[in-house]
């Protein structure tokens, strides 16, 4: 193997590997204001429903990552019993800060979370 296909191989290769390792602060805001953008908008069309709103359903949600102004990543594990990282974090919404603790992983629309109590 030429040694420059060998060096573009193993390029590839860290490059892939640093993909899959722990989420930073960025993406872990991305994934739970994105998670948080999703269960607003179904919560709009359950009780927009309810109330005899049936177009509340089709209404954009707010825009939940420009509604966090301060987000810290306090930090993660690997758990060995699933893929991905637990990570604590705090976040900032309207001057109330809270802290949150979610498992965060690699889907094909980038990086998913799930919130854990």
């Amino acid at each position: 193997m030429p040694q420059i296909v060998r060096v573009l191989v193993l390029g590839s290769l860290t490059l892939l590997a640093a993909c899959s390792g722990e989420p930073s602060e960025t993406e872990m805001k991305k994934a739970v204001a994105k998670t948080a953008s999703a269960q607003l908008a179904q919560f709009a069309g359950v009780f927009g429903s309810l109330a005899g709103k049936p177009g509340a359903a089709a209404q954009k949600p707010p825009d939940v990552d420009s509604l966090i102004t301060k987000f810290v990543k306090d930090g993660c594990v690997k758990p060995a019993s699933q893929p991905g990282y637990v990570c604590d974090f705090t976040f900032t919404v309207q001057g109330v800060s809270q802290h949150g603790k979610g498992r965060f992983f690699d889907t094909s629309d980038g990086l998913g979370f799930e919130e854990m109590r």
